[in-house]
């Protein structure tokens, strides 16, 4: 755990990599050590919550260094995202990791090989129920994700596909039923700060 904390604070220190071999040597191993710790669990079953959040703050800080983030292999960066959705659907997970995971899916550069169609709409499908999990953080989760994403034409196009895809055996398409969603809110007191924001991802 100590070597996590060190190595992401000293690549977070120089902002680049002092020595660009000799990471890309023990890569593989690396993302070997952090997929593990991101999956460890304690005695009663749950997260090991202080490992699992520094493993995920040195996969963050590797995503958010080009020279890192892009040389990630397909392997690892399809088990980042299933593993996040599987987070992000288990009730179970404490807050922090959930935070922490949200952060790092948000600054990902992954292929569309990997953030296909499938994946983006259970990604949407598992985040649409996580302010359970935590309160008021999917908006500023989604403008980030807007802000990563948006310019990407195949991603905008999974989304548009998703979107014209109907719900379930109520033939309501998800666009419609995100527009009910919204318009239904106003009811809500408590909630009605939230939908200019929520339009204004819509629109991104």
């Amino acid at each position: 755990m100590d070597a996590y904390l060190m190595l992401a604070g000293s690549l977070k220190a120089t902002g680049n990599v002092p020595d660009p071999k000799a990471l890309k040597d023990k890569m593989g191993l690396l993302l070997q050590f952090i997929s593990r710790d991101m999956q460890q669990k304690n005695e009663s079953g749950r997260f090991d919550a202080p490992l699992v959040i520094n493993s995920i703050i040195l996969l963050s800080t590797f995503l958010q260094l080009p020279t890192i983030g892009e040389s990630l292999n397909q392997e690892f960066a399809v088990f980042v995202v299933d593993h996040a959705i599987k987070v992000f659907e288990d009730p179970q997970t404490s807050k922090d990791i959930v935070k922490h995971l949200m952060f790092a899916v948000s600054q990902q550069k992954f292929p569309p090989k990997v953030m296909n169609a499938e994946r983006v709409g259970k990604l949407i499908t598992a985040l649409y129920n996580i302010e359970n999990l935590v309160k008021g953080k999917t908006i500023l989760f989604g403008l980030e994700a807007s802000l990563n994403l948006g310019s990407e034409f195949k991603v905008s196009r999974a989304f548009s596909s998703l979107f014209d895809q109907k719900r379930g055996d109520d033939d309501l398409k998800f666009a419609q039923f995100y527009a009910d969603k919204l318009k239904s809110a106003f009811s809500a007191k408590e909630d009605t700060t939230h939908i200019p924001q929520i339009w204004m991802l819509e629109f991104k």
